[in-house]
């Protein structure tokens, strides 16, 4: 969870997270960045915005990804009561990330 560390961008942690865990620690299957307090700037789109986005392993099981996605619609729904609702909500399918020139699905 990112509470407000803006030092670096959330796009550059995810990665750093995501190379870590790929070298190091074989027995994880996944992880869910977000960001709580620290708004980000998606170059797609004029909003600031807050994060929930997610990073397998190769061959986890289906039933995982459904579960933290449905998570993260739950906790977006759930800041929505507590923030005020939000202008815009995207979802994307999409869970690979590139480090350097390497696209890895995590």
């Amino acid at each position: 969870m990112n509470d407000g560390f803006t030092a670096i961008s959330s796009f550059l942690v995810k990665a750093l997270i995501a190379d870590t865990l790929v070298h190091s620690y074989k027995s994880i299957d996944g992880f869910v960045y977000l960001t709580v307090n620290s708004y980000v700037s998606l170059p797609s789109s004029g909003y600031a915005a807050l994060l929930w986005t997610a990073s397998y392993a190769d061959g986890v099981p289906d039933r995982m990804v459904e579960f933290v996605d449905n998570l993260g619609r739950a906790w977006r729904k759930f800041l929505d009561g507590k923030i005020e609702p939000f202008d815009i909500s995207y979802e994307t399918p999409n869970h690979d990330i590139l480090i350097g020139s390497e696209i890895i699905r995590w």
